[in-house]
């Protein structure tokens, strides 16, 4: 008799990525490399000519801001609670397009490529460094254990992610990259990307394939407000994927990202569609929604990297939530650096309905360069 396939379902936060994006509490020392690395650049007076500035005004204007959050990183406990403060004291201002939030979430989006252009050991407080590497490991390992001959991903494996890089894509990319026409939107189209232009078709339930929702939206995409159009940055996504960046293609690459945060800053028509948990946005919405429709048809879900921070409780026990006791919801694996498995156990067992409490087990023996653990899938 055949065994039927279940359904795996992975939550990753910042702890999967953490091979090439540095994790929260190292951000003050990460955005100092990146400003030391970004005053090595001149332009002089070169322009961009179709939009009329001198990068190098640019430059100096998104220096100042990376200065700017490096000091409330070391003020905050994270990210996420200067963004909240941000939030709360802009929102009477929500329709101007250069409010102090607005202006956070730019350049917080070129804060995260620029990590993905340089590549450095990060100095700590402690005198220690940490190596962050140019692609990640894991992901490689994890799609190279699920893809097929025909780069197809299974159809009982979904991920729903917190994190907003594009680390995944950029492993997934290597499959494809003899084919440099596929670009960053046709392969979210391919393999169900939320939110993406196909959210809306991930709603049918017909759609029984790989689906990969990122539950704070995508830093390579832009919103049309009027006309309600996403616009993937292909060029920028090409730079990043680009393994071999001498300071040449780096210097052109940054010449993208400025362009990127000018247009941001001077076209009211566009949104940076990174979200986070508190905001509300229909596509954002639709976004969790498909998320707690995987998890509710989920067999076992695997937490990667992930501690469970406050601003995301909601969201979070709306998708744990969603496995009831209707569910054949059989294991709750957590997946972390050892200190950390049994304080995320309790985050969970405090969001899970009653009597799943059992059904919670922390992997031991990993660190955060194991590979992403696959239960078996027959």
């Amino acid at each position: 008799m055949n065994k039927e396939k279940r359904n795996i379902t992975y939550l990753f936060g910042a702890g999967a990525s953490a091979e090439t994006i540095p994790v929260v509490n190292e951000f003050p020392f990460a955005i100092e490399r990146i400003i030391t690395e970004l005053n090595n650049f001149n332009y002089k007076d070169e322009r961009n000519n179709a939009f009329d500035f001198k990068f190098q005004d640019i430059l100096i204007v998104l220096i100042r801001e990376l200065e700017k959050l490096k000091i409330e990183t070391q003020n905050h406990m994270s990210i996420d609670t200067y963004a909240k403060k941000l939030y709360v004291l802009n929102h009477d201002k929500s329709t101007q397009s250069n409010n102090e939030y607005k202006e956070f979430k730019r350049v917080f989006t070129c804060l995260l490529l620029l990590f993905t252009l340089f590549r450095r050991n990060i100095s700590k407080a402690d005198g220690n460094s940490r190596e962050i590497v140019d692609y990640n490991k894991r992901y490689d390992a994890f799609i190279a254990g699920l893809i097929n001959t025909s780069k197809e991903l299974p159809a009982q494996v979904n991920i729903v992610s917190w994190n907003y890089d594009i680390e995944f894509e950029k492993a997934l990319y290597q499959y494809y990259k003899d084919d440099p026409s596929l670009g960053l939107k046709n392969m979210q189209y391919i393999y169900n990307f939320s939110p993406s232009d196909k959210t809306n078709e991930l709603n049918n339930d017909y759609l029984n394939e790989f689906k990969f929702c990122k539950l704070n939206g995508n830093i390579l995409l832009d919103y049309n407000v009027f006309n309600r159009d996403l616009k993937p940055i292909d060029n920028i996504f090409t730079d990043i994927i680009d393994q071999t960046l001498t300071y040449d293609k780096r210097l052109e690459s940054l010449k993208n990202i400025l362009h990127y945060y000018f247009d941001q800053k001077c076209n009211s028509e566009l949104e940076n569609l990174i979200t986070f948990s508190w905001e509300k946005t229909p596509l954002i919405d639709e976004t969790h929604r498909i998320a707690r429709t995987i998890f509710s048809k989920s067999d076992e879900i695997v937490v990667v990297g992930y501690s469970f921070p406050f601003f995301n409780r909601i969201v979070d026990s709306l998708l744990f939530g969603s496995l009831t006791s209707e569910n054949r919801i059989r294991r709750i694996y957590i997946q972390d650096i050892r200190d950390n498995t049994l304080q995320i156990k309790e985050s969970v067992s405090l969001i899970v309905n009653k009597g799943m409490e059992n059904l919670i087990k922390p992997l031991v023996n990993l660190d955060e360069s194991s590979p992403i653990y696959i239960p078996q899938l027959l």
